[in-house]
């Protein structure tokens, strides 16, 4: 992956990404809507905030419902948190969900949030078990909305290279969140004009193996991929 590199195309190639996003916010606030005992403000965790999709879903839907909430967000790229909206109800952090800081993080903040994000990102995860279970253990009563692509994501491409995906298969994932409501959705990204198609590939962050093939690799896929369409799968995770 490449987000930071390419943070500043990061919102105009990330489609699918924002339709992952609008999904994982929209049952949060749906699950606020039917509460029986509002709160009057919420706490909020984003991991892997990125430019701050999830906050600009969060800010409409919130407005809607006509109830504030305090938004955090943590994000290992400097690049990515410069681009993520500023305001006096956002805590912006610098951190890795791989790194032990981020366990420091969790525990400096026991059960302090109402509703914990992450969309897009978590795939990329290094031990998804161990975010899951620092999760369950440093804020048991929160609940979780996350969003993350599966190694179907680029199917055609990777079976064409002969390469295995970097990210975990949905049957990975449904094992690591067992007991939680899952649902997997599969989608076609479609493109006029194949260069473009590849051109997104780059400037979306999800670089993938297909940006470190050779020349040889690279002009082979380019040949051989005969689908106008990128393919995404994406696993959807709560426990509410």
């Amino acid at each position: 992956m490449n987000f930071s590199k390419y943070a500043n195309y990061y919102d105009d190639f990330s489609i699918i990404q924002k339709i992952a996003t609008k999904a994982c916010v929209n049952d949060v606030a749906g699950h606020i809507s039917n509460s029986k005992h509002k709160k009057t403000k919420y706490i909020i965790l984003d991991i892997g905030c990125g430019s701050g999709f999830v906050y600009k879903n969060t800010k409409k839907q919130f407005n809607n419902l006509g109830v504030e909430f305090e938004f955090w967000a943590i994000d290992k790229s400097a690049n990515m948190l410069k681009r993520h909206p500023k305001n006096s109800n956002v805590r912006l952090e610098q951190l890795s969900f791989d790194d032990v800081a981020f366990e420091e993080f969790l525990n400096k903040h026991k059960n302090k949030f109402d509703y914990i994000l992450s969309s897009s990102s978590l795939q990329w995860s290094k031990n998804l078990s161990l975010i899951v279970e620092l999760l369950k253990q440093t804020n048991p009563n929160a609940k979780l909305s996350f969003a993350l692509f599966s190694s179907n994501t680029f199917k055609t491409i990777y079976t064409i290279t002969k390469h295995k995906s970097p990210i975990l298969s949905k049957d990975e994932i449904y094992n690591e969140f067992e007991g939680f409501k899952i649902e997997q959705f599969n989608y076609n990204l479609e493109f006029a004009i194949k260069r473009d198609m590849f051109r997104y590939i780059k400037k979306s962050g999800v670089s993938s193996n297909a940006n470190s093939l050779s020349y040889k690799q690279a002009k082979h896929l380019y040949k051989n991929y005969n689908i106008n369409y990128l393919e995404f799968e994406v696993v959807y995770i709560s426990n509410f």
